[in-house]
């Protein structure tokens, strides 16, 4: 199965998105590794991933600012 979530890698549509689950559980990236028969560098990768667009989706809500900032 193709992943159509994150084009461009090895990983499996499945196993994203049990990756992606475990996240949201709070359950860390090196039991998640365990969890999802990953490698623990791959987990940790997509979990900074996660937490990246988790970030940007926060702040660009509650921007303080809005249009040009000199």
């Amino acid at each position: 199965m193709k992943n159509r979530y994150c084009v461009g890698t090895h990983l499996s549509e499945r196993k994203f998105l049990r990756l992606l689950e475990c996240f949201c559980l709070d359950i860390t990236a090196s039991k998640a590794a365990l969890l999802c028969r990953l490698n623990k560098n791959t987990s940790h990768r997509f979990y900074a991933l996660f937490r990246a667009r988790g970030i940007a989706i926060a702040i660009g809500e509650d921007a303080p600012f809005g249009g040009e900032i000199e």
